[in-house]
C-alpha cells in the first residue's frame, strides 16, 4: 500500500515537473528564462538611477568595441534594455526594466543573460544554460554588484511567483 502511494506521488511530481518545463518552452515573450526582481521604484526613475550608476562607475560600461547599447523606450508598457560589463570576468550582462502595470510606483527587472567576452553572440540565458549552482552564483553577483549599490528595495520572485505572475 505504501509503495503504491509513493509511486503515485512520484508520478504526480514528474507530471507537474514536465508540465512546467513544457509550459516554459511554449511561453510567449523574451523573458521566459530571466530572473525576475520586483523593485519598489517607478521604472523611469530606476532606469535613470541605473544610467547614473554606470556614469559614476564607468567600469560597468560596456567597451566601445562591443555593439551593445542601452536603449530606453518611453511609454506606459515599454521595456528598456541596459547592459552592464563585468571587467574581471570579461562578461556583459543584459537586463530589461519595465513598469509594473498593476502598480505605477513599482517596476520589474529581468536579469536575462550573460555574454562571455565583449563581442556579442556568446549569450547564455541565466536560468536555462547554467546549472542551478552556477545560476545562483551569477544572480548573487548581479545583486551584490548592481542592485544593492543602487540602494533600491527589491524582491526576487520565487519559482512559484514566476509561474503565477
Amino acid at each position: 500500500m505504501k509503495i503504491k502511494i509513493a509511486k503515485i506521488i512520484c508520478v504526480m511530481f514528474l507530471f507537474i515537473f514536465c508540465f512546467i518545463k513544457l509550459g516554459k518552452m511554449f511561453a510567449p515573450g523574451t523573458n521566459v528564462n530571466a530572473e525576475v526582481y520586483d523593485v519598489e521604484m517607478n521604472s523611469t526613475l530606476l532606469i535613470q538611477k541605473m544610467l547614473f550608476f554606470k556614469k559614476i562607475h564607468s567600469n560597468y560600461n560596456v567597451p566601445e568595441e562591443s555593439a551593445a547599447e542601452d536603449f530606453y523606450l518611453k511609454g506606459n508598457n515599454e521595456e528598456s534594455i541596459i547592459y552592464f560589463y563585468y571587467k574581471p570576468e570579461n562578461q556583459i550582462i543584459i537586463i530589461s526594466v519595465e513598469p509594473d502595470i498593476a502598480y505605477k510606483t513599482k517596476s520589474k527587472v529581468f536579469f536575462k543573460a550573460i555574454n562571455q567576452g565583449i563581442y556579442l553572440g556568446n549569450w547564455k540565458d541565466i536560468n536555462h544554460d547554467y546549472d542551478f549552482k552556477e545560476s545562483q552564483k551569477e544572480k548573487e553577483k548581479f545583486e551584490e554588484r548592481i542592485l544593492k549599490p543602487l540602494n533600491v528595495v527589491y524582491h526576487k520572485r520565487s519559482f512559484l511567483e514566476q509561474l503565477i505572475f
